[in-house]
């Protein structure tokens, strides 16, 4: 297509060529416009407008609809060509975060599904960090990223699941304030719920030990280590002393390690702070019911850790004991001994959303689900199951099913979008199973401490320390929060650790009477009160 100029009197002069993909040759084909050495220059700026117009053309086309602008109705719509399906995601931790990335990935291309994701926080926590947030090295926001920008090709709803009738394939959803229950159905469903705090089993636990499953929870562990520094400091009663400075963690695992090293850490950072406590003073008191910690390792990586601790100052393991009782000044162990302490933080004991006991699935003596190797619940079509609320056999380990751990999350997150593609579009051969080896562990100990093991080669001290923090920010799902916890870690070597403690209740409105009130102020407060 070429379009002409035509000039007064004059021959025709042939502009935009490359609209129609062909050029004039010499020029005689450029007429009057074009000289010998201008023609050249003509031309590349001939091919540059073409090129613009090309674009403006595209740009003018009606563009598809995004996944994330669609209305979600209770029912799923129905188009003319192909009927749409609707595959709910429930959980946001990290095999429900995971696993919906991955899908939302895959599924870009395609306008026949509907991809939901549901939580009870609009925000993912990146829960290996807690610890950190609680030593005060981290801002808590940085270990919070938010869902909607995770995944801004999925529709996001942030309610919480209140029933699932398989039968007819529909969700019971509350969001919140009173509201009407939001009913939502379903093609295909995804269960990750993971896991909650159960501390009913210790008298005592639930008024006076403090969790670590959320963010307020590792910032209310900061305020009370902060909290017994301040009494201790003015206190001159000995036992009342050893009581406020010694801190007991409930639970040898993954999270109690890592918390006891977390409290040791923030403990010898803000001492200088107060002259009237000295190091020694201080005691970090690990429970464990068993006869070693770290249970989720094998057991000479874990009696390797253990020997590390050991080491460590003013940190005390106490195996082959449980928790018996709690109170607001002690707790006591199973074998008698009564630990004078004003702090207990709960590791364990943890238990499985109580909406998955309801659900007739085959399901272990903690109600995790039982799934396939292709974590698929067994019995029922087009449902899947992982993370913390799944019984995952490992193929490695016959006879065994996989841990509890992030890692393992992130990767059975992998292979169950892989599945419900295949299973979208039709195609069963395409399924694989689950099997993985984790290459290497991470536990951190305490000040510059930690312990790693990486395809058999153990580490420990400084470089395992380091290690550990460079593999977890790289996990971090987003480049502005790895950013902004690198940050932290960096100012956190040359400045000194704050003593702030941030309150975690409302303000409280006080009332003021008229007897209390100044001379001048009485006579008003009097007439408001009679009105």
């Amino acid at each position: 297509m070429d379009c002409a100029l035509f000039l007064n009197n004059g021959p025709t002069v042939r502009f935009l060529p490359c609209v129609g993909g062909s050029y004039p040759d010499g020029l005689s084909g450029w007429g009057l416009a074009v000289g010998f050495g201008w023609g050249m220059v003509l031309k590349k700026a001939l091919q540059l407008l073409g090129a613009l117009f090309s674009i403006l053309l595209s740009s003018m086309r009606p563009r598809p609809e995004m996944p994330f602008m669609r209305r979600l109705s209770p029912t799923p719509h129905v188009r003319a060509i192909k009927p749409r399906k609707r595959l709910v995601v429930l959980g946001a931790g990290f095999a429900g975060l995971y696993t919906a990335r991955k899908l939302a990935h895959q599924l870009r291309d395609e306008d026949n599904v509907d991809l939901v994701l549901i939580n009870d926080e609009n925000y993912f926590l990146y829960t290996p960090m807690l610890t950190e947030v609680a030593a005060g090295t981290i801002e808590a926001r940085h270990i919070l990223a938010p869902l909607r920008a995770l995944c801004q090709t999925c529709n996001f709803i942030r309610a919480r699941v209140e029933a699932i009738d398989l039968t007819q394939k529909a969700l019971q959803l509350n969001l919140g304030d009173g509201q009407q229950p939001y009913p939502l159905s379903y093609d295909y469903l995804v269960i990750t719920l993971g896991s909650q705090v159960n501390k009913t089993i210790v008298p005592g636990a639930t008024e006076f030990a403090l969790a670590l499953k959320e963010v307020s929870d590792a910032l209310m562990i900061r305020n009370r280590v902060i909290e017994m520094f301040e009494r201790a400091n003015v206190e001159s009663v000995p036992s009342h002393r050893a009581e406020m400075l010694t801190f007991t963690i409930a639970g040898g695992g993954f999270s109690g390690v890592e918390i006891a090293g977390a409290i040791q850490n923030l403990c010898y950072e803000i001492q200088p702070f107060y002259p009237n406590i000295d190091r020694e003073e201080v005691r970090v008191v690990v429970v464990e019911g068993r006869d070693r910690i770290l249970m989720e390792l094998p057991e000479d990586v874990a009696c390797y850790a253990q020997s590390v601790i050991q080491e460590e100052e003013n940190i005390e393991l106490r195996l082959g004991t449980l928790l018996a009782e709690v109170t607001a000044q002690s707790a006591r162990l199973s074998d008698g001994t009564v630990i004078p302490t004003r702090t207990v933080v709960w590791t364990t004991g943890v238990s499985i959303e109580p909406l998955i006991a309801c659900l007739p699935f085959e399901k272990d003596q903690r109600c995790r689900i039982l799934v396939n190797e292709y974590l698929e619940v067994g019995g029922t079509e087009g449902v899947w199951s992982l993370g913390d609320c799944a019984l995952i056999p490992d193929l490695e380990n016959p006879g065994g099913f996989m841990g509890p751990t992030a890692q393992n999350a992130i990767r059975e997150a992998d292979v169950a979008a892989r599945n419900i593609l295949a299973t979208l579009r039709n195609q069963p051969e395409r399924r694989r199973p689950f099997r993985y080896r984790p290459v290497g562990e991470f536990v951190i100990l305490g000040h510059h401490n930690a312990v790693a093991t990486l395809k058999g080669l153990r580490l420990r001290g400084y470089l395992a320390w380091w290690l550990w923090r460079l593999f977890y920010a790289l996990k971090l799902p987003s480049r502005a929060k790895r950013f902004q916890v690198l940050t932290d870690w960096g100012l956190d070597v040359f400045t000194r650790r704050d003593t702030t403690q941030i309150k975690m209740v409302p303000s409280r409105l006080h009332t003021v009477q008229p007897e209390e009130a100044p001379h001048e102020f009485k006579a008003e407060l009097e007439t408001r009160a009679a009105s």
